[in-house]
């Protein structure tokens, strides 16, 4: 009887440190899930975010081309289909990351005036190559306002996202602005 309650006092003893390795091994595989599930879900939305982004860009372009009386009336027209299409990405963020520009070639005279050259000042800033070129940017600051928050030590987190998200379109006014050729039906 004696050895059958000794025996009996191990195994007890050794389903308790079973039960400590199984709590080991769940919370070191837990971790292990848990981060793969997160990079996987960050990168998803930086990936919808930047399409979202780039179809914004490109609507917006698309609506400059819509008739307007001046090209301050497509610049609003743009920039707010833009900001309504991206809106999603901005309200996520939780913070006014999301900036949006547009501008016309460097050459084509605004009312009768050439503006002066653009010098880009910004990640944003807006350059047409071409006098009949109108170009819709869109920038969100990544770091500033994360659509989901960044785990870890903040070296390692803020180099493996994109500090900026941006995304052009661009249109050439001349296409909006030709007529018809003579003779067409």
């Amino acid at each position: 009887m004696m050895n059958n309650s000794r025996t009996s006092g191990r195994n007890s003893q050794a389903s308790g440190v079973q039960q400590g390795v199984y709590a080991v091994e769940f919370a070191l595989m837990f971790s292990l899930f848990f981060l793969v599930f997160y990079t996987v879900l960050t990168y998803a939305l930086i990936f919808a975010a930047q399409q979202s982004l780039n179809s914004a860009a490109e609507n917006g372009a698309r609506k400059a081309l819509g008739w307007q009386l001046t090209r301050d009336a497509r610049a609003v027209a743009a920039e707010s289909e833009a900001n309504r299409m991206a809106g999603w990405v901005n309200a996520l963020g939780g913070k006014d990351a999301l900036t949006v520009e547009t501008c016309y070639g460097s050459l084509a005279p605004v009312d009768g005036v050439t503006p002066p050259a653009q010098a880009p000042s910004s990640p944003a800033s807006c350059q047409a190559q071409h006098a009949d070129q109108f170009k819709v940017v869109l920038l969100y600051h990544y770091h500033f306002a994360p659509l989901v928050p960044l785990l870890g030590p903040h070296f390692l987190a803020h180099n493996a996202v994109p500090k900026y998200l941006r995304a052009e379109a661009s249109v050439s006014l001349g296409i909006a602005s030709q007529s018809a050729p003579q003779g067409s039906p």
